[in-house]
This record gives C-alpha cells, sequence and structure tokens, in this order.
C-alpha cells in the first residue's frame, strides 16, 4: 500500500536469518513483500545482512541497533573509566539471558568446568549467570541439567532475573560473555561495550563488531574448547592490557552503537528514502 500511494517507509528487521525464515514459512504474502520491497528493508546488523546475501543473493541495507546511555544512573560511565586492579583481585565474567539452547549457556559451562580443574587459576575467577535459569527458564530440562553440574563449583553463580540492581551488577562484572548459537544482534553486548566492559562473542552475533580493534574476543558457537583458552588468555591478563581493551570497546560503542549515531545512520537512510518518493511523485 505503501508504494502503491508512494508513501516513504521501511521495514525495519530486528530478526536472525534462521527467525526470519521461520516468518517466511509461517506467513507466505511477507515472504514477497519483503523481496518485492528490498530497496527499503533495512537489517539491525550487517552479519544479518550477510546472512541474507549468502541465502537469496540480495543486498540490504542495514543500521547498527543502540543503547541509550542517558537510561543510566548518573555518574555510572564516569565510575567505569576508573577499574579496580585486576592483578590483585577475582577476574568476573557474566552470561545474560534466559538458559535455552540457541543461547548456548552449555558452552560457557564447558570451558569453566575445565578452568575449575586448573590449580593455577583457583580462586582467581567467578561467573555469574543472571537470567531464568532451573525449571524457571525457557527451556526446565537444560537448565536444571547445567544447575546440577555446577553445583559444587561455588565461583559459579545462577543468578536469576536481575531488575532493580542490574547496573550495580554490571558494573562489577570484568569481561560479558555472549556464548549464543545465533543472535542479530545483541543488547548484552551493547551494553557491555557502554560500560567499557570486553565481550567475549560468538562469530555469529550481530553485535561482534564491538570485539573488533582488540576490544575483544570471538569464538565459533559450540566451541567450549576456543572460549576455554580465551578465558585463559582472560585471567593472565594484565592491568595495562585490560585498560586498553575496556578503553577500546567504549570507543567502539561511541563510534556505532550509541544513540547519536543511530540517529544520525537512521535519519540518512529515511531522507533517502523520502528522496526516492518524490522523484518518483514528481516523474
Amino acid at each position: 500500500l505503501c508504494r502503491k500511494l508512494n508513501v516513504p517507509h521501511i521495514w525495519f528487521v530486528r530478526e536472525d536469518l534462521s527467525s526470519i525464515k521461520k516468518y517466511f514459512n509461517l506467513i507466505k504474502p511477507v515472504e514477497q513483500i519483503f523481496f518485492d520491497d528490498c530497496e527499503n528493508v533495512l537489517c539491525v546488523s550487517k552479519y544479518v545482512t550477510d546472512c541474507l546475501y549468502s541465502e537469496y543473493n540480495i543486498k540490504f541495507r542495514y543500521i547498527n541497533n543502540f543503547i541509550n546511555e542517558s537510561s543510566l544512573p548518573g555518574g555510572l560511565i564516569e565510575n567505569q573509566k576508573k577499574p579496580e586492579l585486576l592483578v590483585t583481585r577475582t577476574k568476573t565474567f557474566a552470561v545474560v539471558g534466559s538458559v535455552e539452547k540457541r543461547k548456548a549457556q552449555e558452552s560457557a559451562v564447558a570451558a569453566f568446568l575445565y578452568i575449575s580443574n586448573t590449580p593455577q587459576f583457583k580462586d582467581r575467577w567467578k561467573l555469574f549467570f543472571i537470567g531464568k535459569c532451573g525449571k524457571n527458564c525457557n527451556d526446565p530440562s537444560l537448565g536444571i541439567k547445567l544447575e546440577t553440574v555446577t553445583r559444587n563449583i561455588p565461583n559459579i553463580v545462577w543468578c536469576g532475573p536481575v531488575v532493580e540492581n542490574k547496573w550495580e551488577l554490571f558494573s562489577s562484572i570484568d569481561f560479558f560473555i555472549v556464548p549464543s548459537l545465533e543472535e542479530a544482534s545483541s543488547r548484552v553486548a551493547i551494553e557491555a561495550a557502554m560500560l567499557g566492559k570486553p565481550v567475549i562473542v560468538t562469530t555469529h552475533i550481530g553485535a561482534k563488531y564491538l570485539a573488533e580493534n582488540g576490544a575483544g574476543f570471538t569464538f565459533e558457537p559450540g566451541n567450549s574448547e576456543q572460549l576455554r583458552d580465551i578465558i585463559v588468555r582472560c585471567l593472565e591478563m594484565t592491568d595495562d592490557e585490560y585498560s586498553k581493551m575496556s578503553s577500546q570497546i567504549r570507543l567502539n560503542y561511541e563510534q556505532t552503537s550509541s544513540f547519536a549515531v543511530y540517529k544520525k545512520n537512521l535519519m540518512a537512510l529515511i531522507n533517502d528514502a523520502s528522496a526516492r518518493c518524490n522523484s518518483t511523485y514528481q516523474s
């Protein structure tokens, strides 16, 4: 209808390829509209556009997702710029999200089970699982299984959902891990970058660009051995190395995923869509 009436419009796709294909199977007309109007389709990350291109041989545009730091408690960002010395304390890691197969918390558990059996790293780390877990998660059987195998490891903490003191907890974390099999973007990774916290993400995460330029690490989905080696590197990291990584990921956030950048990019796309409609109307 928008095309028929020459009304400027943009389809904003916030899902990954697997989810998009599910929608196509459920609602066939959506697939046809999607491709007929591809010049107005906007994806949430370059990762998604690359996946769509490899699947359908059509190039779509993208605009990175964002988190607006104006919603944070006052002074939180400034405090992140003065981290405690890591060498003298336990390094903290976090995996955020309800337990389910797609989130692949199992690979993180496998990696840290190995670390827990390494004497040289005893009492030098702590892992927090933040989100629905056990019988209350999206996959109760998996949630119960993971809690059971980690029951005797005091370094692993299952927090459950965190709302009221979310930012207080997030600010105490050194590294955020996103082990998902696939995500179109990753709100958690962007929130971590906003706080200047290095990320460890899989190569199938839309927001993996935040780990570029030495700001974090990437590993193949489900590869607990690769993740284990990255964790070891984090545990052996010096304060200076961590400080540089923290500064770089904050810079990556400011240049790619801040509200100011998102607003600028979105307005450019809106103006382009309007110009094309005006051109069509005049002709």
